[in-house]
């Protein structure tokens, strides 16, 4: 099983990768902002995936602050976005059946539960 760690960055990364490719040109700040990360955390995935080939980076042409950058999917990006996609959906779908067990199993105690305290409560004959 995938610890909490090893989720969190594939998380991260196939996240980041699909707002990259979603809004082409976001920026660092923007791309921490929507994934609820810090900036520093940002940068971080988005430097291993440039350095992966799988993101483009360009300074704003027209920016007074020469320092930002925008990203962009390479055509090898796209194709590791496919593949950490199918990763990603297992892991999620495995989470999603977990929760819905742990959820009828708490339903089943409750209404057991229930069930005695009813009983508990009912005035005797």
């Amino acid at each position: 099983m995938a610890s909490t760690r090893d989720f969190r960055a594939l998380r991260n990364t196939f996240q980041s990768m699909r707002l990259i490719h979603q809004e082409a040109g976001i920026s660092t700040r923007k791309l921490a902002e929507r994934l609820q990360i810090s900036n520093g955390a940002a940068y971080y995935v988005l430097k291993s995936l440039i350095e992966k080939g799988y993101v483009k980076a360009e300074n704003f042409s027209n920016s007074n602050n020469k320092l930002g950058y925008s990203y962009f999917l390479t055509p090898t990006g796209l194709r590791e976005k496919s593949a950490l996609a199918s990763q990603f959906i297992a892991l999620k779908r495995k989470e999603y059946n977990t929760l819905r067990a742990e959820l009828e199993s708490l339903e089943r105690e409750f209404e057991r539960s229930a069930s005695v305290t009813k009983k508990c409560l009912a005035p005797e004959a």
